[in-house]
């Protein structure tokens, strides 16, 4: 590797590192995280408003990236009953929440409802 391409690839490695540190700093804050989060729990009510807006079928598939523990999410299958929503978030510690807080559906499985995955949004990992 000339060192061109090693210098071009040290963007990626610094993003992927950053990355990481999003994700731990973000699980370790997991555990207390709703206490602390109301401009996250503000936002996320707005944006359910500003979608409650939107021309969706009966029942439509969802992604959300950056479900943190879920404010969102819940918000979105309130008002999408019949919706297949696909939670994710960097960090495991955050999915656990969002997944403890209002159940998922088995993964496979074509039941409405919602699926908390760990994904990097950036980079899908769905079928």
């Amino acid at each position: 590797m000339s060192r061109a391409d090693a210098r071009a690839e040290l963007p990626d490695l610094a993003l992927a590192a950053r990355k990481r540190l999003v994700a731990r700093t973000f699980g370790a804050a997991a555990s207390t995280y709703d206490e602390h989060a109301r401009v996250q729990r503000s936002v996320a009510a707005e944006l359910a408003r500003r979608a409650a807006g939107l021309t969706l079928p009966p029942q439509p598939q969802v992604l959300e990236i950056g479900c943190g523990t879920g404010f969102l999410t819940a918000l979105l299958r309130e008002r999408w009953r019949a919706a297949q929503l696909v939670a994710t978030d960097l960090a495991e510690p955050m999915v656990a929440r969002c997944r403890a807080k209002l159940g998922a559906v088995v993964v496979g499985s074509p039941a409405v409802g919602v699926r908390p995955v760990v994904m990097d949004g950036e980079w899908p990992a769905l079928r």
